[in-house]
């Protein structure tokens, strides 16, 4: 089951009218994405954003690595496996310095229980 967490809550009134932005992500035509939670957000080299995985709106693993420019998606990858709850680092020496390793988390299998996400892949960005 899950942890008992109190809920926190900040009243807007205490934060002033100009302090809170939502940025709302959108493809290259201005649609908006699909929100996501439990993904992991990467900051690229190229000072692009690498988010990968997550649970969808529907609490659906998402398989798909998505690259963004000023809240723009720019390009889709697909994943070797769905996952959330994962971790995505960015590689800082060595020959692959500029690529993300994702690993861990969590997937579901075909009847949908949860398991432990196997395996480990690697994004390479264009420029490398």
């Amino acid at each position: 089951s899950a942890p008992s967490v109190p809920v926190m809550t900040l009243p807007l009134s205490d934060i002033g009218d100009d302090v809170l932005e939502v940025a709302l992500v959108s493809d290259e035509d201005g649609t908006a994405l699909p929100s996501r939670v439990h993904h992991a957000t990467t900051l690229l080299d190229d000072g692009r954003v690498l988010i990968t995985g997550g649970l969808g709106g529907d609490g659906v693993p998402v398989a798909s690595a998505d690259v963004l420019l000023d809240d723009v998606r720019v390009h889709t990858a697909p994943m070797a496996i769905a996952r959330f709850g994962h971790s995505a680092t960015l590689i800082e020496t060595g020959p692959l310095t500029g690529a993300v390793l994702i690993t861990g988390g969590f997937t579901r299998n075909d009847s949908g229980a949860l398991r432990l996400a196997e395996g480990a892949e690697i994004y390479v960005p264009d420029s490398l």
